[in-house]
């Protein structure tokens, strides 16, 4: 039921949103050509922006009508340097020599001496318009030199005096300013006179002398001379080199087709400017030899001799630009920069020399046909006032189309249509082929005419638009909902060609990895990424490349991810063997090898773990036991204590039971040391002991604790000797348990050295390395008064005494609760035997 009401409400909601989408691309296309207009003028049809600041200006004031203004004065600049070709005193002269090879160059500058040609515009313009005809001639080098001139014809500039630069275009222009000169090539490029005859006719040529031999014959194309320069000679009357004879062909041919072109426009253009059909006026004088120029379109203008005549007259006009290189001056109420009208001119400089003043002006009161100006004021009149309400439309046609939207998307998830069947990839890329066809068709049909349709209606382009519009948004709604729902259902994915090729590629690749033979799972994918190389190899193309790329970036994968497991299995390895037992590797993505490996190795600790366990458990028993027991014989050895002590007290009178109370109150103390060792030792090994470590001096110390020790020694009949080169050495340590350490090893010297000798005692300061600091070694070495025959290792060993026959005073626990008490404050023992020789040594970091 659901399902149905959200059918009902998108039908009406799609065509709604299709709609905005129409109405939406209308008002934008509207607003497009609104502010774009379309002129006739100088150059044919001419597209300007009208921009929405002019609404408020006058429409001289306009950019509109600044960039009109702009394209007339480029084509003024155009139509003055081709009036200076074709026109003599202002009016067309048909009889006006031309110099081929000057006007070819005239954008550079000319040789000392050029070989050149001179027509008049009128045969350059017949033979243009007749066509240009060649011949072709089998001549021998003999031939050759019959056919050229026995001498060249050069023409030198006499006075380079006209701005513009030496030997420019403007100083061949200039009459009676240059000389021809007949002579041989090399007379004229070194000034010698020598001569050099070759050939029956005595001609003199300077090219390669084995193309002019008689050995052979070869074809060349001439050109027929449809006309005579303008002192009757042909081409090859005026060179006797034969690249010279093609250089000046081609000059002739492009003067005179380029001279043709220019002719059509100067009449087209002449035809534009008349004061009847433009509204532009222009002066332009300029002075080329001392000869005054002018051109003008402006007929009271042409006979002005002074500049303040045509000052006025341009300053009556409502618009209007002054410019006079030479005066550095630049005067304008308009709105063209001086850089840019001077760039203008500076297109055309082979007709404009320093000398020129222009004049440029607009007579918008000036009544005629409709030209650029008067169209332009028009059509912004009519299309400004529109626009803002275009905006506006257009952003309410916006926001709809959003909403709209959004209330598609959201009442989709309920649809399910044939098209979402698709793969994704088919579904995208005919998706995509679609909207590309129907842009390219809009672009093709509709945006490149845009201005033709246009002209014809101001609403057909926009109208155009819409409809093209509506269909494309058909078309990408269509697509784009069954992508969101193809999401939704997480079917993107899903239903993709790439994921059914990436599954089967996966599916194969697992069968050779899990695979137990090692033939297939090493050889036969090595076997198979050679073979797709090789098959690759012959389309050596873009696609051959990239899928021996794709298959060699999934094998590096593979055998990557292959190598990060081994280490993931290494590393758990080497962290069980330092002691965490309890850890665990993550075989859910192994396969393999190295899932059987990984399974091994969680199999090993946990077998670790379980005997660390269980021996944790066995030494919290022991040591529980051990301090239970100790705390139970405690009480009643206390007691037993007391009472001895108070027997000791009676009067008894009886010798041999004062005997017995020595005896007991000797192995009570004994029995009570025990305890407190026993206790001292359970609470070391739980670690339930507190260290308040300080900076202690070892040598100082060391004294104190020998001093408190003196009488034991007497006692015992040994005698300390203590050594050291320094005067204090500072460690960091515990004061109470340091002390406990030292008098554990002086106690069991005193205990089982041999009476009468020494106990040496030496304090030294090691070397400090990369690896450890300095250390502080306190040594203490004394001669046993029984023989050792025991390992090191096993005297640190609880209950474990030097005398085998545990006749002496002592525990056995004193080296153990040394060893346990001097790693807890940081430092280590070692214990060294050398026959009767007994050595203890205790390494703590200097500070």
């Amino acid at each position: 039921m659901e399902n149905e009401k959200s059918r009902k409400l998108n039908a009406p909601v799609s065509i709604a949103q299709h709609v905005m989408a129409a109405l939406l691309a209308f008002f934008l296309m509207v607003i497009f050509a609104g502010q774009t207009v379309v002129l006739t003028g100088p150059k044919g049809n001419v597209s300007y922006d009208i921009f929405e600041s002019d609404r408020s200006r006058r429409y001289e004031d306009t950019v509109l009508f600044n960039n009109i203004l702009g394209n007339n004065i480029s084509v003024i600049a155009r139509l003055v340097a081709i009036r200076s070709q074709l026109e003599t005193d202002g009016v067309y002269d048909r009889e006006k020599p031309v110099d081929v090879t000057a006007y070819v160059n005239r954008g550079t500058t000319l040789p000392g001496y050029y070989i050149t040609a001179q027509y008049t515009v009128e045969n350059l313009l017949k033979w243009s318009q007749n066509g240009f005809d060649y011949e072709t001639r089998t001549m021998t080098g003999n031939d050759m030199m019959r056919f050229l001139a026995p001498k060249t014809t050069y023409t030198r500039i006499l006075n380079n005096s006209v701005s513009g630069g030496m030997n420019s275009y403007l100083n061949s222009r200039i009459e009676g300013n240059t000389e021809t000169i007949v002579a041989y090539p090399y007379e004229v490029e070194s000034g010698e006179t020598g001569l050099e005859t070759v050939g029956d006719e005595g001609y003199v040529f300077f090219n390669d002398p084995d193309y002019y031999n008689d050995s052979g014959e070869n074809d060349h194309s001439i050109l027929i001379n449809r006309y005579k320069t303008t002192d009757g000679k042909n081409i090859e009357e005026l060179v006797s080199d034969w690249s010279d004879y093609l250089t000046l062909c081609s000059n002739v041919t492009e003067v005179a087709t380029d001279l043709n072109r220019n002719y059509d426009e100067y009449n087209r253009l002449m035809q534009y400017y008349t004061p009847e059909n433009s509204r532009l006026r222009y002066y332009i004088v300029r002075t080329v030899g001392g000869k005054r120029e002018i051109y003008t379109n402006v007929s009271e203008l042409i006979n002005t001799i002074g500049n303040t005549e045509v000052s006025e007259y341009f300053n009556g006009l409502k618009r209007s630009i002054s410019y006079c290189p030479y005066e550095l001056s630049y005067q304008t109420n308009t709105l063209i920069r001086e850089d840019t009208f001077r760039s203008i001119f500076k297109q055309y400089s082979y007709a404009y020399p320093d000398q020129i003043r222009v004049y440029i002006g607009v007579d918008m009161s000036a009544a005629g046909q409709k030209d650029d100006f008067s169209m332009g004021r028009e059509l912004s009149a009519k299309y400004l006032p529109s626009i803002p309400l275009m905006q506006l439309l257009a952003v309410i046609c916006a926001v709809l189309y959003v909403f709209l939207g959004v209330v598609r998307i959201m009442n989709t998830r309920g649809e399910h249509r044939l098209i979402d069947r698709l793969p994704t990839e088919i579904l995208l890329i005919l998706w995509f082929a679609v909207l590309f066809v129907l842009i390219y068709l809009f672009y093709a049909f509709v945006y490149e005419n845009s201005q033709v349709i246009s002209q014809r209606s101001r609403l057909l382009y926009p109208a155009c638009s819409g409809v093209c519009a509506f269909v494309l948004n058909l078309v990408f709604m269509t697509g784009l909902l069954a992508a969101i729902r193809k999401g939704r259902d997480h079917n993107l994915w899903t239903d993709s060609i790439l994921r059914r090729i990436c599954l089967g590629v996966k599916r194969m690749a697992l069968f050779a990895v899990k695979h137990t033979n090692i033939a297939v799972s090493t050889v036969l994918p090595c076997i198979i990424l050679a073979a797709v190389n090789i098959a690759a190899y012959p389309l050596f193309d873009l696609t051959g490349i990239a899928a021996a790329v794709i298959i060699d970036l999934a094998a590096i994968a593979m055998l990557y991810t292959h190598r990060i497991k081994h280490r993931e299995i290494a590393d758990g390895l080497e962290r069980i063997n330092n002691g965490e037992t309890g850890y665990k590797l993550d075989t859910a993505h192994m396969y393999g090898e190295n899932k059987r490996l990984a399974q091994a190795v969680n199999s090993i600790s946990v077998g670790i773990e379980d005997a660390v366990r269980t021996s944790m458990k066995d030494e919290r028993l022991k040591t529980d036991l051990i301090t239970n027991v100790s705390h139970d014989i405690k009480t009643p050895l206390t007691s037993i204590i007391n009472y001895v002590d108070l027997l000791k007290r009676e009067d008894i009178g009886n010798e041999r039971a004062e005997a017995y109370i020595r005896i007991l109150d000797e192995k009570s103390q004994r029995l009570k040391q025990l305890t407190e060792d026993l206790v001292e030792v359970s609470r070391i090994s739980s670690g339930n002991i507190e260290m308040s470590p300080v900076s202690l001096n070892l040598v100082e110390f060391m004294h104190q604790t020998l001093g408190e020790f003196s009488e034991k020694f007497e006692d015992n009949g040994l005698i300390p000797v203590f050594e050291t080169k320094a005067e204090a050495v500072y460690i960091s340590a515990d004061p109470h348990y340091l002390w406990r350490v030292a008098e554990n090893l002086l106690s069991n010297a005193a205990k089982y050295a041999m009476t009468g000798t020494r106990l040496y005692i030496d304090l030294m300061i090691g070397s400090a390395d990369e690896n450890r600091p300095a250390m502080a070694s306190l040594s203490f070495k004394n001669v046993s008064k029984e023989q050792l025959h025991i390992d090191p290792e096993e005297l640190t060993e609880r209950f474990i005494r030097g005398d085998a026959s545990r006749t002496t005073e002592g525990s056995g626990l004193g080296l153990s609760i040394a060893q346990s008490l001097t790693k807890a404050l940081g430092g280590e023992m070692v214990i060294d035997i050398d026959g009767d020789l007994f050595k203890v040594t205790l390494l703590f970091p200097v500070i």
